[in-house]
C-alpha cells in the first residue's frame, strides 16, 4: 500500500509505502510491516524517514471451540526515525507483553543528537496511554498522555467529489461490505 496525507495549514505532509509479511507463530500471528514513511516539515525544509512497528494477534487459536480471555492485539519491534538534514535520530521499541506477567503496549524511545551514541532524551510508558520523558541531566516530565488528547474529526470530500483514484472512492464497496 501507499498513502499520502497533509495538514495544509501547518505545512506538514506524510507519504509512505508499506507491505506486510505474515507469519503463524503457534498460538499467535505476526504481521511484519516492511517499508517506510516520510514526514515533510516544509517550513524547516526537513524530512523525517520513519519505519513501522510489527503487529501481533496473540493467542488467536481457540481452545474447546471458543476464544479464551487471553487474546489481544499488540505492536512490537523496532522503529527508527531519522532526519538527514539535522542528523537527529530516534530509536523506538514497541515492547510486547511477556508470556507471564508484565504489561502490554509498553514503549521506550531514545533520541540522539547528530553523531552521538548516548541519548539526550528517553521516553518510556505506554503508546496507548501516558509516557514520561527523562532528559540526560536527570530531569523528568510528562511527555504525553494520548488519552487526554482531543480527537479531531477528519474532513473528507463526499465520494461524488473525489477523483477516481482516491482511497475512499476506490474502496467504497469494501467499506460498505465491512459496515
Amino acid at each position: 500500500s501507499a498513502f499520502y496525507g497533509e495538514h495544509y495549514n501547518k505545512r506538514i505532509s506524510f507519504c509512505a509505502h508499506v507491505w506486510t509479511k505474515s507469519k503463524f507463530l503457534g498460538l499467535s500471528v505476526g504481521v511484519y510491516n516492511i517499508g517506510q514513511g516520510c514526514i515533510s516539515v516544509l517550513d524547516y525544509d526537513e524530512e523525517y524517514i520513519v519505519t513501522f512497528p510489527n503487529g501481533y494477534g496473540r493467542y488467536i487459536v481457540p481452545s474447546s471451540g471458543q476464544f479464551s480471555q487471553f487474546h489481544w492485539i499488540e505492536l512490537g519491534g523496532s522503529v527508527t526515525i531519522t532526519c538527514a538534514k539535522t542528523g537527529y535520530n530516534a530509536k523506538v521499541e514497541f515492547l510486547t507483553k511477556p508470556f507471564y506477567g508484565g504489561r502490554a503496549n509498553r514503549i521506550k524511545a531514545e533520541v540522539f543528537s547528530p553523531n552521538e551514541r548516548k541519548p539526550f532524551l528517553t521516553v518510556e510508558g505506554f503508546w496507548n496511554g501516558a509516557m514520561e520523558a527523562k532528559w540526560a541531566d536527570g530531569k523528568t516530565e510528562p511527555f504525553v498522555d494520548v488519552n487526554k488528547l482531543s480527537v479531531t474529526k477528519k474532513i473528507v470530500r463526499p465520494i461524488k467529489e473525489q477523483i477516481e483514484n482516491e482511497s475512499r472512492r476506490v474502496w467504497k464497496e469494501v467499506t460498505a461490505g465491512l459496515r
